[in-house]
């Protein structure tokens, strides 16, 4: 964090760096501009070629011809003039359009910079002591520890927060036999029929066979974003000042003390519960 402060704080500085220097240019490039047009009025090429002397029928006098051979300097002097000051306005102009797109992409990468720290505070990293979590994907991220664990359970949902449909958990000893059960065909191709019976019998004794049922959580189980607020509240009030209540807290305190991830039927947590 000390650390986006500081490059924070570096590319506010080079940014007022940039600013005042667009400030200064501009200001410059007004004088130039003011000062290149007030030049040009005083010394308006269409007007000293009027001064210029036509061809006629004798020759020139010598003065007439030095009149010419003045304003051809003259004219190619301001020509000249001219040129220099388009080249330094073009070179002015160059600078300050370097100058402006510096500032753009500086404050284009503080922004993305910004955006970056805001997505990385909104993230939920979910660990193995920090499991529950309702957000979006994007907001999301699996510790890789909890990855590496095979400890996972894999989720989806229908329509937004309505129904999620828990599976049973797949750790890599499972994925390789459902892995191996969807080869079965093509592994059994060279075998003869008795190895075929006997692979076949293998796979139906493994306990891997057998899948725990899946189970689902509608969204009124759920306290987030939805119209069920109101009544878990209730029930919550309900737990902590009726004698049933009481009896509910009771039961969730033993449940607690014992392994319910296994049960997939009200028979099996009674079962648990007794024990």
């Amino acid at each position: 964090m000390q650390k986006i402060k500081k490059r924070t704080g570096e590319l506010n500085s080079e940014i007022r760096a940039h600013q005042d220097r667009v400030h200064f240019l501009q200001t410059k490039l007004k004088s130039v501009l003011k000062e290149c047009k007030y030049y040009l009025l005083q010394n308006n090429i269409n007007e000293d070629k009027k001064k210029w002397i036509r061809k006629r029928a004798g020759p020139l006098h010598q003065q007439e011809t030095k009149h010419i051979n003045q304003m051809y300097q003259r004219i190619e002097q301001i020509k000249t003039c001219k040129a220099e000051f388009n080249a330094r306005l073009h070179r002015m102009k160059e600078e300050l359009s370097t100058e402006r797109t510096k500032t753009y992409l500086k404050r284009k990468q503080l922004t993305t910079s910004s955006n970056r720290t805001r997505e990385e505070q909104r993230i939920h990293i979910i660990t193995q002591d920090a499991l529950r979590c309702i957000d979006k994907v994007e907001n999301m991220k699996i510790d890789n520890g909890l990855l590496k664990s095979g400890k996972i359970t894999f989720l989806g949902t229908d329509n937004g927060l309505v129904t999620t449909i828990e599976t049973v958990g797949f750790d890599m000893k499972r994925f390789k036999f459902h892995l191996y059960l969807y080869n079965k065909y093509s592994a059994l191709e060279n075998l003869s029929d008795e190895e075929q019976e006997t692979s076949g019998s293998t796979i139906q004794m493994s306990p891997y066979m057998q899948l725990p049922k899946p189970y689902k959580t509608h969204a009124s189980e759920v306290d987030y974003k939805n119209g069920a607020q109101k009544y878990i509240k209730q029930l919550e009030l309900a737990k902590n000042t009726t004698d049933i209540g009481r009896q509910v807290v009771e039961a969730e305190v033993l449940l607690s003390k014992v392994d319910t991830t296994s049960a997939r039927k009200l028979e099996h947590l009674n079962e648990l519960h007794n024990t």
